[in-house]
């Protein structure tokens, strides 16, 4: 029976392993590793005990079942698996929430600088355009003007021309 597998209880993971039987239950519960589970009675394979080993001493490990795919080195709540600790999870979704809110504050601002920089452009053009409409008045007004007294001087010049034509009363 050289080929039986061998299978290792909760209590015994811990003194191979080396941690509380907490952080074991929570590497299961978050899927960091796959178990076998007969009932209530919880038992680890040999193989994936020597994993989870090589896992603490290289400090990666990827399993055939791709559960544990952070790097971890050293003290695992410093480096944070999400894998085996789902609170990263949270942490890690939350500072990439606060990523993409500081991004799009500074969006934010930016677009609020152009729309004023732009108003400002549309109110600089209105009050040139407003300008230039009072000078273009002025100019038809002057020029109107002066059309209008060539043509009475014609008048007044035409009048006196025809009556030195007709000569004196009588």
């Amino acid at each position: 029976m050289d080929d039986a597998k061998k299978f290792y209880t909760i209590e015994e993971a811990t003194g191979i392993l080396g941690i509380s039987e907490t952080e074991i239950k929570n590497i299961i519960d978050n899927k960091g590793i796959p178990v076998l589970e007969v009932g209530r009675a919880i038992r680890i394979s040999e193989e994936n005990m020597e994993k989870l080993l090589d896992f603490g001493e290289t400090g990666t490990t990827i399993t055939e079942d791709n559960y544990i795919q952070e790097e971890i080195t050293g003290d695992r709540q410093e480096q944070g698996n999400p894998e085996l600790y789902p609170e990263w999870k949270v942490s890690e979704r939350e500072n990439e929430i606060k990523e993409n809110i500081t991004r799009l504050q500074m969006d934010y601002d930016e677009l609020l600088k152009r729309k004023q920089e732009l108003e400002e452009d549309i109110n600089y053009l209105q009050s040139e355009f407003e300008d230039f409409r009072t000078k273009i008045k002025k100019l038809v007004v002057e020029e109107l003007k002066s059309f209008l007294k060539k043509i009475d001087n014609e008048f007044i010049i035409t009048d006196d021309e025809s009556l030195k034509e007709q000569g004196p009363l009588s």
